[in-house]
């Protein structure tokens, strides 16, 4: 009884076996007791890990339900919240990996623990139990006991839920409109609940039949919906879109959708004990949303944050905020956004530009408005604005970086995550942005992945943390600072080491530099923690074979050449000096000796175009390949002529071949 008081006593059997003993004890409760019931957090189309409960060691608690031939005698507990679908399937699995138990008896209850749902039991005692009821009230708590006949059947099982949605399978393709790529094997009508669930191949994107129908719509963690140019979407009760820890979902609509916004949500998962940069997908968010966790907004007029205490706080679409989850108060936790998603093109709040004592120099905290990732790329309209944006990544404790001229930086995909806040520098008055929807796009990346884009990519590695720099080579890049091409360095966690390159009294994250055929790069590291470090190559970008890289640790007094060994460990301190390295390039001719005829060959580019003038009287093929060695495109070139070609992708620097029987003139191009 609660608040009552219970005596404990302890004897032993003679004089003889008196000594000394340890008391432990415990009133936590676990699933042999309905307070102790297992949470069951999802329930659509989930099972268990194989054999994971048993009735081994389980004790009677409450009532035997009125189906069983037994009292209760081992049972365990489960609970789980009711979804809009109003209805569930349970199954309790036996044999084999399953489980050995037996005779199985199952009941579902009321919150109560006491008044009974539904009821059922082995006929067979090797029988897999199923039960299966509708009329549930969606967001009430409901509670299975799980019980098996005799002392001798007690064993492991493994149980399996639903909630009794029609799901998405893209078992043929991407098409809504095709029965094969749902689990019913028939397309959903406005009468169904429609999941969409993570780790499949094939997502909806397109639709060539009627426009896609739904009673209500569940985007798991890591999935994505396309609703196609020219089609419609209708929902007519909830839209939800999960995430967890490592993933979020996502949603285009190119066409239209049609649903009740007051019953839409988009969940984000929030670590604790870190600051994460957010921003609201949807149009009518408040603080409300952030209950218990800490959130602030960043003025650039005096460089200040300010936090935010009321509940009624508007969340403006495109505004960037900082939250904290903190372990005393949430823990990890997800916050969910309710509203309609926003979509069309998206204004941030007024931007400022400030300079002097005090002023925030033009950084503004700015996010990304949709519930999809976008693009940040040359299509974007923005006025006095720097063409790199800076967004923090919690996992390592960094800011990342990509530049939108060049196509590279730190976070190497460009692809700002859905409710994602970011900084943007102003570098004149009256700066602004606006965010183009037509920039969404879908990435099943937790965070970002990497491909090569011709920059030279280095990483400094601790036992934990890291940190990258990007060197990039341009002819349009000047040895100072560029708006338009370089990355300022913005530090991350005092515990995480930094590498840098420096311009002046500016230290930078992507370093854009005029080519040489000789150059000495000073790299700044600070160490973060003492202890053991490793600088590795992670991409040489335009280096070839012949082009040579090397490290210098003037600390050490040696020198390494990372283009053929790519990792360089060695040891540092927190307090040490941080100048100790310098890059040094070596760029060599790689040209083959042309015959007589290939002398007068000029290779040029403007914008997405690239020229090639022959001036000889032979006829010659032409390759242009882009840094991975793929041909993207090839021609013929004639006598006196000017050859022309457009280039389409979005890579920056491509090697144009011009070949006359066993001779080879090549080139690099910069495109814009």
């Amino acid at each position: 009884t609660t608040g009552n008081w219970y005596y404990i006593s302890v004897d032993n059997y003679a004089s003889s076996y008196r000594g000394n003993f340890t008391l432990c004890i415990d009133n936590g409760v676990d699933y042999d007791y309905y307070e102790g019931a297992i949470v069951l957090n999802d329930i659509v189309d989930w099972c268990s890990q194989n054999a994971e409960y048993t009735t081994v060691g389980a004790t009677p608690d409450r009532n035997a339900a009125s189906c069983w031939n037994t009292s209760p005698d081992y049972n365990r507990w489960f609970r789980f919240q009711a979804s809009n679908t109003e209805k569930i399937t349970v199954s309790v699995l036996r044999g084999g990996f399953y489980g050995k138990i037996r005779g199985v008896n199952m009941a579902l209850w009321e919150s109560d623990g006491l008044t009974e749902v539904a009821c059922n039991k082995y006929v067979g005692t090797n029988d897999i139990v199923t039960i299966q009821t509708t009329g549930l009230t969606e967001g009430n708590w409901y509670y299975l006991s799980v019980d098996n006949y005799a002392s001798s059947y007690r064993g492991a099982f493994s149980i399996c839920i639903d909630d009794g949605r029609i799901r998405w399978t893209g078992n043929v393709d991407t098409d809504w409109s095709d029965p094969g790529n749902w689990s019913g094997g028939y397309i959903p009508s406005l009468l169904d609940h429609v999941a969409i669930p993570s780790g499949l191949t094939n997502y909806p994107e397109t639709n060539t039949g009627i426009d896609g129908m739904a009673n209500s719509m569940l985007l798991e963690p890591g999935s994505r919906l396309t609703i196609p140019i020219g089609k419609t979407l209708t929902v007519s009760n909830d839209f939800d879109m999960q995430a967890d820890a490592s993933t979020m979902s996502s949603m285009i609509d190119n066409g239209m959708l049609n649903y009740d916004g007051s019953q839409a949500t988009y969940q984000c998962y929030l670590s604790d004990d870190q600051w994460h940069l957010v921003s609201s997908p949807v149009s009518s968010a408040q603080s409300a949303v952030f209950t218990n966790i800490y959130l602030k907004y960043f003025t650039e007029l005096d460089s200040t944050w300010t936090y935010i205490v009321p509940i009624n706080h508007n969340l403006q679409p495109g505004q960037g905020f900082s939250a904290w989850a903190s372990s005393l108060l949430t823990g990890d936790t997800t916050v969910t956004y309710e509203g309609g998603f926003n979509t069309g093109d998206q204004i941030p709040p007024p931007l400022t530009y400030n300079v002097g004592l005090g002023a925030g120099d033009g950084w503004n905290l700015i996010g990304n408005p949709f519930p999809s990732a976008v693009e940040w790329n040359t299509n974007w309209t923005a006025n006095n604005i720097d063409a790199s944006i800076y967004v923090y990544d919690g996992v390592t404790g960094q800011y990342l970086t990509w530049n939108r001229n060049l196509g590279t930086g730190t976070m190497p995909n460009g692809q700002i995550p859905p409710a994602q806040g970011f900084w943007v520098k102003a570098n004149g008055a009256s700066p602004s942005i606006t965010i183009p929807h037509s920039e969404r796009t879908h990435t099943s990346e937790a965070f970002y992945k990497s491909e090569s884009d011709g920059s030279i990519k280095l990483m400094v590695k601790g036992k934990e943390l890291g940190d990258k720099l990007v060197i990039y080579f341009s002819e349009m890049a000047t040895p100072g600072f560029d708006s338009e091409y370089d990355a300022y360095k913005m530090k991350g966690i005092d515990a995480a080491p930094q590498i840098y390159t420096s311009t002046g009294d500016i230290n930078l994250t992507l370093n854009a530099l005029p080519l040489e055929s000789k150059m000495i790069i000073p790299m700044g590291f600070e160490a973060g923690v003492d202890g053991y470090y490793k600088i590795i190559v992670n991409d040489l970008g335009i280096l070839d074979e012949n082009d040579e890289l090397y490290l210098e640790d003037k600390f050490l007094h040696q020198r390494v050449l990372m283009t053929e060994n790519d990792i360089y460990e060695f040891s540092a301190t927190a307090t040490a000096d941080p100048d100790r390295f310098n890059l040094y390039f070596v760029f060599k001719d790689t040209q083959p000796i042309a015959a007589n005829n290939l002398k007068e060959i000029k290779i040029y580019s403007i914008e997405k175009e690239v020229f090639v003038h022959l001036l000889g009287p032979e006829d010659y093929k032409i390759m242009i390949y882009d840094l991975m060695g793929k041909l993207v495109t090839k021609g013929t070139g004639y006598e006196n002529s000017l050859n022309k070609f457009k280039i389409n992708s979005k890579t920056r620097i491509y090697v144009v071949k011009v070949i006359d029987n066993n001779n080879v003139y090549s080139e690099k191009v910069f495109i814009e």
